[in-house]
Formats: C-alpha cells, sequence, structure tokens
C-alpha cells in the first residue's frame, strides 16, 4: 500500500548559495550579549561564534554594511530551510495568494466567489505551509508541508449590533491596520470589554485598555462564530446549509452530503490543483543570485 505525505520535495540547483552577511561584535560583560541591530524589511538569521555575530540576510539585494559570502548548503541547512519558505511565501504572493505569516509556519488563501452572503463574509481557499529538512540516506533533503485550508472573513464590523453583542468578552480583531501609529495601537486583536455607542473598549493585554471606533473592529471568523451570527440574522435553517457548505468546501462532507471516506486524498488532490494552477512549482530564493529551485507538485510517498 502507497500512503502519501504531505511533504513535498524541494530539489536546489546547486548546493552552493551566495549570501549577504552583516558581522556584528558583541560587548564583554561576563558573556556575550545580543548586538542592537536595526530592523531589516526581510528575514535575518543570526549565527554567533566566538566574539562577533553573523547575520545571514534572506534577501536578494545586499543591505550596506554586508558583504557577499558563499556557504555550502549542508554546513547551514536551517538556513536553507528559511530561504525556501521565504522564497515560497513571496512566489505566492506575486500569484495573488493573501499570506499571512507565523512564527511557526504561515497560510496563503484566494478569495473565493463562494460566500452565500458576500455582505457578511468571504471565503478564501488556500494552502498552509511549512518548509523544513531531514537528513536522508544520501543527505540533506528539503521540503515545504503543505495542507489544504479553508478559511471564513467577517466583511460586517462591530457596527452591527448583534456582532456586538456576540463578541462582547471575546477576542476581537482590527479589520485593517491602516491606522495612524501616533493615534491608535497596533496591536491586532484584544478582549472586547465594552460598547459604548460608536466606541469600543478593548483589552489590548498591556493594562491600559484601547478605545475606538467600533467600525475599526471585528470578530475572527471561526466557523462556530459565523454560524452563530447567520442563526440570528438568517435563521436555523439558513445556519444550517452554511455549516454543509462549509465542510463540503473542506472535503469533509461530499456533493451528495455524505461523510467523505476519501478526505486525505480529495485535499492531496486539492493541493495539486492548486500548484498546478497557479505554477508554483519554481521558487527563486530571495538571496543575490536568486538561484531556483523546484518544488515537486507530487507529496513524498512511502511504501509498506
Amino acid at each position: 500500500m502507497r500512503i502519501a505525505l504531505n511533504w513535498y520535495e524541494v530539489t536546489l540547483p546547486t548546493s552552493e548559495l551566495v549570501v549577504a552577511v552583516q558581522t556584528v561584535a558583541t560587548a564583554q560583560q561576563g558573556e556575550l550579549s545580543m548586538p542592537k541591530s536595526p530592523r531589516y524589511q526581510r528575514r535575518v538569521v543570526q549565527r554567533r561564534g566566538g566574539t562577533a555575530i553573523r547575520l545571514l540576510h534572506v534577501t536578494d539585494v545586499p543591505p550596506s554594511g554586508t558583504t557577499v559570502e558563499t556557504i555550502n548548503t549542508n554546513d547551514d541547512p536551517n538556513f536553507v530551510k528559511i530561504a525556501i519558505e521565504e522564497g515560497f511565501a513571496l512566489l505566492l504572493a506575486e500569484r495573488g495568494f493573501s499570506v499571512h505569516r507565523k512564527h511557526v509556519g504561515s497560510t496563503a488563501c484566494l478569495q473565493t466567489d463562494e460566500s452565500l452572503w458576500p455582505a457578511v463574509y468571504t471565503f478564501w481557499r488556500g494552502l498552509s505551509f511549512r518548509a523544513f529538512y531531514f537528513f536522508g540516506t544520501t543527505g540533506v533533503r528539503w521540503g515545504i508541508v503543505l495542507n489544504y485550508v479553508t478559511s471564513q472573513r467577517f466583511c460586517v464590523t462591530l457596527k452591527d449590533p448583534r456582532l456586538r453583542a456576540l463578541a462582547l468578552g471575546k477576542s476581537v480583531v482590527r479589520v485593517s491596520d491602516s491606522h495612524d501609529s501616533e493615534e491608535y495601537d497596533h496591536r491586532r486583536s484584544g478582549i472586547l470589554q465594552s460598547t459604548n455607542g460608536s466606541v469600543a473598549t478593548v483589552d489590548l493585554g498591556n493594562g491600559d485598555p484601547l478605545e475606538a471606533p467600533v467600525g475599526e473592529w471585528t470578530l475572527p471568523c471561526r466557523r462556530e462564530l459565523l454560524h452563530e451570527y447567520v442563526m440570528q440574522t438568517q435563521g436555523q435553517k439558513a445556519a444550517a446549509e452554511l455549516t454543509r457548505r462549509l465542510q463540503q468546501a473542506a472535503f469533509c462532507l461530499t456533493e451528495s452530503g455524505r461523510m467523505n471516506t476519501a478526505l486525505a486524498r480529495s485535499q492531496v488532490e486539492a493541493v495539486q490543483e492548486l500548484l498546478h494552477h497557479h505554477d508554483l512549482g519554481r521558487i527563486f530564493l530571495p538571496l543575490p543570485a536568486r538561484p531556483p529551485a523546484s518544488l515537486s507538485n507530487r507529496p513524498l510517498t512511502v511504501v509498506e
């Protein structure tokens, strides 16, 4: 029996990569201290050695103050993994995906026209992804874990009285981050404490609650919250239809409404369709030479 895993192999064109590197001396104060380095637009990987720290810049445009060095991929496989994940995220963004980075792994989705009530919520399909590596019999192998995902986002905000009542005491998120940094805290989520007319009081967890217009906040559109809102506004029958449609979109149910016994295969096929349709098989690593890496369109399989 052949079992397909959700790991898609990445093949590098060379075992040597050109990287922009910055060396920062550390202070000698009993033990090595971290350098105070500025924030960069792209990711920076720190490598400590002796009395200095090397900053490896994951970018194809070397910042000022860096030198270009060549590293062997087998000497620093974790850096290569990071470069692959960054390159894939950039490729997805170029293809029109909405990419959301997380501490571990990320998601990339495309908005669809499948919402039953477009004024209430939008519906998205896409991928979750995380690069990693392991040591195989022939050396280091890199790949990306890809999973099929669906999600929803509320179009209504806390201006809506029903959503406002539903959100009280729950976590709320900003509709957007396009606020004046001198007037608003840019924390993206908090607990809705209360509302007073057009003003919401949100606990950001820093001991200083924020007061902001209700139209700037909404609920995260989890399935159970969307179901509750639709049941209150559209009725129980509409809410049941919503649940059925969301389960079908995630391949948990078949088109006939039965439990999908081939769930894993359906989701693997959905990932493969996204890879093919959006031409995601060639990843340019965000390094000075922009080396192209190849992403397999078939998941790793093992034989039992």
